[in-house]
Parts: structure tokens; sequence; C-alpha cells
């Protein structure tokens, strides 16, 4: 097979680590599908959160026991806790379509039964977590045993809120005060606090993390690097970290990322009193094999030869939906420090006349 000519040596700027394979392993060539709950809706076309939610159960004669004007109550927990247990039903690609942008609270208290069940996307600050268990013999039905109780405040003008969420990033999970950017999308399920400040309350799948690094402010949900596995291939269970990853690196401007990368290590050189004036351009790879979870969500630079392209196309309708990502590529890059072991680089686009595909004359 004819290979266009391309320089023996390519540098690349890593988009950031995502997790460590093991020996010999590649990046899934397409991520299988997200598993979703085996009971699923009708299969008639659903228009709403709320219709969905009635075909689960959840009538409007559960949401008719929900008090405005109080906390979630006791005799309120059954509708919660269904809601909580439903909501992981939703598809992704259907709670963006569904949710309102804007939560306008004026609007919605001239009739405020009307919007329960509706999903609006929130975004602000965590300030509090507490963590809940449901009854022991709940804990069966609802197939888990903890979920949390997130104190929100939301947009600029900080408006109380509470989210109930399945899931929250792994430094939440024992509770606490906390004051960290953060979104969800949720379920509005009623209005809490009194007539002058009325405090809405949600139930969400998860609650997302944005700190301030490279990730964060680029809009990717840090928390969900949480849960990765090293010396594992690329699952199902890394399918959301891996694709926000790639639509977050999609929002960096053209040369951020390797100027960032660089001024990090000028910066690590400073700190150690270097007293070369250059400095080293490049990252060792040595610590992305020997203390992968160390390196998680870490901007680095390599530098070696490609011996390896192949395009991967996404068929997930979701994926294509939601983050624009039709296919990407796996570039097998072997690094000078790596003893042929290669660092696999997961981008969106090539160099202009990269070629894909490998073999004794690839390189």
């Amino acid at each position: 097979m004819a290979i266009n000519p391309i320089p023996p040596t390519v540098r690349l700027a890593l988009m950031t680590i995502l997790c460590g394979l093991p020996s010999g392993g590649s990046l899934a060539e397409d991520l299988p599908a997200e598993n979703m709950p085996a009971e699923n809706a009708a299969s008639a076309p659903i228009t709403g959160p709320r219709e969905l939610l009635r075909r689960w159960g959840i009538d409007d004669s559960c949401f008719a026991r929900l008090i405005d004007g109080r906390p979630v109550g006791d005799d309120e927990n059954e509708t919660l806790l269904k809601v909580l247990f439903r909501i992981r039903g939703f598809a992704k690609t259907d709670l963006q379509r569904w949710a309102r942008p804007e939560l306008n609270l004026p609007e919605l208290l001239r009739d405020p039964e009307a919007p329960r069940g509706e999903v609006f996307r929130l975004s602000g600050r965590v300030a509090s977590v507490e963590v809940r268990r449901p009854l022991a013999e709940v804990v069966e039905r609802c197939e888990f045993d903890r979920y949390y109780r997130c104190e929100f405040l939301l947009g600029e003008d900080e408006q109380p809120a509470v989210i109930f969420a399945r899931n929250v990033p792994k430094a939440w999970r024992e509770g606490g005060s906390f004051d960290e950017p953060s979104g969800a999308l949720g379920v509005l399920l009623k209005f809490a606090g009194d007539a002058e400040r009325p405090t809405p309350v949600f139930v969400a799948p998860r609650v997302a993390w944005y700190p301030d690094t490279l990730l964060g402010r680029l809009g990717m949900d840090v928390g969900l690097l949480d849960d990765l596995v090293d010396r594992k291939g690329l699952t199902s269970r890394d399918r959301e970290a891996f694709y926000q990853m790639h639509a977050a690196m999609a929002r960096a401007e053209p040369g951020k990322l390797l100027r960032d990368a660089k001024k990090q290590l000028q910066t690590a050189a400073d700190e150690l009193k270097r007293t070369d004036k250059e400095g080293d351009e490049y990252y060792s790879v040595v610590p992305l094999f020997n203390r992968p979870a160390a390196q998680r969500g870490r901007l680095v630079a390599l530098r070696g030869t490609v011996r390896r392209v192949v395009r991967v196309g996404v068929g997930d309708e979701d994926i294509r939906e939601r983050f624009g990502i039709d296919h990407y590529y796996n570039i097998y890059l072997f690094p000078d420090d790596a003893q042929h072991n290669p660092v696999v680089f997961s981008v969106r686009e090539l160099p202009p006349g990269m070629p894909t595909g490998d073999g004794p004359d690839y390189g």
C-alpha cells in the first residue's frame, strides 16, 4: 500500500491523560454504547419528560402529593425515590433536548404545579452535600443504597436550590461544605422555601463538577474521571468521560494546549531551580506507565514516531447528536523513552496530508 510521505518524527500535544491501558492494549476501536435499563419506555414517541415518567407509573397523582413551601417531607419521599430510581432511564439526548435553558422563577410560580416533571439546565455552585440512605426495606426496590442532597446556588444571583442526585463526584461522596462550580440536568420536583425566596427542588442523575482546571474551564465534568479503571481497555463505563474530553479539547483555541503544556514544564523547572536555560520541551513518558492514576486529567506534551493511525467511525446517534462527533483517530505514538510501548492519542483531526494505516513502511 502506497504511503504518502510524512516527516519521520511527529510532534503532538496530548489532549489530556484519560486512563492507562494494559501493556500492549489499545484504545477501543469504537466504544460500546452505554448500557441502558432493560425496561425502557414503550416504542411510541415520547413528547416530554412528564409523559415518560407517567409511562413508568409516576403519574399526576404522585406529583399531587408534593406540597410547595416546605422541604421534602417523609410523606413525599415515595415520589422522590421513584423519580430518583427512574431518572437513570432518561437518555442523555432526551435530557439535553428537553432541558429548558433558563429557570424563570416568577413565570414558573404563576402556576407552580405546571412545571413539575420538566427538565431544566442548572448552572452555579454547589454549597453543601448531604448523604442520604433509603430505609433498608426500600433499598432492594430502589436498587441504590445512597443518594445525595446538594444545596446549590444558581447563576450570578445565587438563587438557592436543592438537587437530589443519584451520583456526585468522588470528592463529595462523604458529604460536607463546598464552594465548587457545578451543574446538572434536573427534573423539577417542587418549590420549597418561603414565598419571598422560593427554593426549587430538582432530581438529577448526577451533579457535574467544573473545577478551575484546564478541563473544568473547557466545560468537562471532571467528576467523570473518578470511576475510570487503569490497565483495562476502555469500556461503556468510560464512554461519557471519553467523549466529553473529546468535546472539551475541541473547545480549546488552536495552539493553547501545547503552550500550556510547555508553560507547565517551565514552571516545574523553575521550582526545581534548574540551571539549563532551555529546559525540556517534552514530558517523560515513564510516569504515564508507572503511575497512570496520578496523571489522569493532566496535560502533557510528548514527542515520538507514529507507527499506526486508525480512523474510528462513531455509530452511536446520541454521541453524534450531543457532541457532533462522527469519527475520531487513534494515533499510536512511540516516544524514545517508552521502550517500544505505544502511547495512544485519540484526536478529532489529523495534520494535513497525514495518512491512516500501519505496517513496516509507516512511520
